[in-house]
């Protein structure tokens, strides 16, 4: 059998840290938020639909978005990306070095015998 490039406890330890990555960048994805706007319930009134009546209401352009907001979802694309990585690797190197059975989805530390086939690992 082909040995895996990683071991089964380094992956496991990469597939934590990546977690942690991530939640650490949800945090700061948060605290980066924009603050919501000072509007209550109470001034937005009904919700109606108006329709100009001419071109000369023509629509403004979008305001630009905040330096906190573009943070905000740079944290939250880094976060998403910290956690597909992690699974990735853990999917191709988190096995068993001989029968290479996936040791992904075995609840707990890093077990002592392969699931699969029985060897300590």
């Amino acid at each position: 059998m082909k040995k895996p490039r990683l071991s089964p406890r380094r992956s496991r330890q990469l597939l934590i840290a990546s977690l942690g990555l991530a939640f650490l960048l949800l945090i700061a994805g948060w605290l980066l938020a924009p603050p919501p706007a000072d509007v209550s319930p109470a001034d937005i009134g009904p919700l109606t639909i108006t329709v100009p009546d001419s071109d000369d209401d023509a629509p403004s352009e979008p305001e630009p978005l905040s330096s906190r907001a573009v943070a905000c979802v740079i944290c939250l694309l880094l976060a998403a990306g910290s956690l597909i990585l992690g699974y990735v690797q853990a999917f191709f190197f988190y096995r068993c070095p001989r029968c290479q059975g996936s040791l992904l989805w075995v609840r707990g530390l890093l077990p002592a015998f392969c699931p699969h086939c029985g060897e300590p690992l």
